[in-house]
């Protein structure tokens, strides 16, 4: 393997990785991430919301210490 100011040559991927902010050997995750909310965009001005998975029915809550709990 052969070292770079840019990065370590990684044959066995094919690219280079950073070795500041990679792994070597990791598998590249896709490019697009899963949705992202903010609480506030979840809750407004709430503190529980209800979601139904499976037909089953669930609580989420933000408690008084600004923590998030799941309930069935």
């Amino acid at each position: 393997m052969q070292t770079s100011k840019q990065g370590i040559r990684a044959p066995f991927l094919g690219r280079q990785y950073n070795a500041l902010t990679e792994t070597p050997g990791a598998i590249p995750v896709a490019a697009s991430a899963p949705p992202s909310f903010t609480s506030h965009e979840l809750f407004g001005a709430q503190n529980e919301i209800s979601i139904v998975h499976r037909g089953e029915r669930y609580s989420l809550r933000i408690t008084g210490l600004g923590k998030l709990i799941l309930t069935k």
